[in-house]
């Protein structure tokens, strides 16, 4: 091996090694969130959880029938105001009814981020935030 070739061999390492670090490291100025939606120490069925920032960053996801909600996509780092909203009807397919709405019976001021209340602070990494409704 011709001391040029050597050369060449090395410095591909080194991109590679580095690109792969810089890979590996991820994104530290996001985080991800998940949780679980309790009223009265009950899980909530079904809704939505909205997430909104003060710089306009947001996130809406449905709450599962256990109480669980999960934020898919990293959120960026910050403090996001909480509200839990109702649920909404899907249209039916032609010809068929309706399915009924599931009951929710969540007080009408964590509806609204600017009444509820309630915030969390999306970190870096993986963050759970319980959101307990009284």
């Amino acid at each position: 091996m011709t001391s040029q070739s050597a050369l060449r061999s090395l410095v591909c390492f080194a991109i590679l090694t580095t690109l792969l670090l810089l890979i590996g490291c991820g994104n530290t100025n996001v985080g991800t969130v998940s949780g679980t939606v309790t009223y009265k120490g009950q899980p909530v069925r079904s809704g939505d959880v909205n997430l909104i920032s003060a710089r306009g960053d947001a996130a809406r996801v449905s709450i599962r029938e256990d109480g669980s909600y999960n934020v898919p996509d990293p959120l960026p780092i910050g403090e996001y105001q909480v509200a839990i909203t109702p649920p909404v009807s899907e249209p039916p397919a032609p010809g068929t009814k309706p399915k009924p709405v599931p009951p929710f019976e969540v007080p009408a001021k964590y509806r609204d981020a600017s009444t509820s209340k309630l915030t969390l602070q999306v970190k870096p990494g993986k963050n759970t935030y319980p959101i307990a409704l009284d």
